[in-house]
């Protein structure tokens, strides 16, 4: 009897930890992305674009280059329905650079719905992009960097 309860033991672990590195809450540090099937590193090295995913169903993204005082941040709400990921930006940051103005997703009320998956414990989301599509690749990270 004991070695059957050992054995549930062990199985319900098992799923909690693949329910755990399955789930979209928590910090995220982009990493690259794939495009026509090919995987592409981040075009600038000082680059660095973290996406928080919160509980209570909001979200923050970020993005500054290392050394700059510059940075571009909106927070906003989401909600996921089986592999499709709702986003809604409500606030952005009055003290963004200039260079955010041009970057669509840093504009109150842009709304997106994209396709995310778990891959090898990274997150995938699909965005269309030109006639294809690109996947941004993200790691998980222990805890926000700015």
């Amino acid at each position: 009897m004991s070695v059957f309860l050992v054995f549930l033991n062990i199985i319900s672990f098992f799923s909690l930890s693949s329910a755990a590195t399955e789930t979209l809450t928590g910090s995220w540090q982009a990493v690259g992305y794939y495009y026509e099937n090919q995987f592409i590193q981040p075009p600038d090295p000082q680059l660095t674009l973290t996406f928080d995913f919160f509980e209570n169903g909001t979200h923050r993204l970020f993005w500054r280059m290392k050394g700059e005082s510059t940075f571009c941040e909106r927070k906003g709400t989401w909600r996921l329905d089986g592999d499709q990921l709702f986003i809604e930006a409500t606030w952005v940051n009055p003290e963004n650079g200039p260079q955010c103005s041009g970057d669509p997703d840093m504009k109150v009320g842009t709304k997106t719905q994209s396709t995310v998956s778990f891959q090898n414990d990274q997150l995938w989301i699909e965005l269309p992009f030109a006639n294809s599509i690109m996947i941004y690749v993200w790691d998980r990270i222990s805890v926000p960097i700015f």
